[in-house]
């Protein structure tokens, strides 16, 4: 009789230990899964819209400075009519990357990244105060002259710009790889945990 409740105990505890573990496991893997869908999560609703509004601003921003080249080419051969067109064309994409520019600053930022942002602010400033405003001005008042000496002046501005907007682009892609490597990493964790629960058991 005491010899059966000795085995009963062990039983008992045998199952009770396992029951503890398997418990252990499964909320150690919640904690994994919750975690992981949290960093993919501000991925695809923080990083990702963040990187494809920074993109797209930059990018409208250079193909305005095209059509307003495209419009003094214009109205160097006479064409007007067309010149106009351009020059409107080129007016909707600026606006268009001041938008972008905007929606982008509405995402959060870390530290890090508020750094490099500012910067390309700061070059994103000067391109818009020392070229971009006043070309349109020197355009619209029949002033190529004028325009063409900030034209020769704004390469360096462009330059500067592209430079900070590239960081900054490849700050926001590093960010995504970080994101995705951390998941990663913690489903290996959990696949060690696991496999030396398993082990113990």
């Amino acid at each position: 009789m005491f010899r059966r409740i000795k085995i009963r105990t062990a039983l008992s505890m045998m199952i009770f230990s396992l029951t503890a573990l398997l418990l252990f496991v499964g909320i150690l893997g919640l904690v994994a899964v919750q975690s992981g869908n949290k960093s993919f999560a501000r991925v695809d609703t923080e990083v990702l819209p963040g990187l494809v509004a920074l993109n797209e601003s930059s990018e409208l921003l250079l193909r305005g400075r095209l059509d307003l080249r495209l419009y003094e080419s214009l109205v160097g051969n006479g064409e007007t009519e067309k010149a106009n067109v351009a020059l409107e064309r080129a007016r909707g994409k600026i606006d268009s990357a001041s938008g972008k520019w905007q929606e982008y600053l509405k995402y959060p930022q870390s530290a890090e990244e508020q750094v490099i942002a500012n910067e390309m602010a700061t070059t994103r400033a000067a391109l818009m105060n020392e070229f971009i405003d006043p070309a349109f001005a020197a355009l619209k008042a029949g002033k190529l002259d004028e325009y063409r000496q900030r034209a020769g002046k704004s390469t360096a501005l462009y330059a500067a710009f592209d430079k900070a907007s590239k960081s900054l682009v490849a700050f926001k892609i590093k960010s995504i790889d970080h994101a995705y490597d951390d998941s990663n990493n913690r489903v290996k964790r959990m696949e060690f945990v696991l496999y030396f629960s398993i082990a113990c058991a």
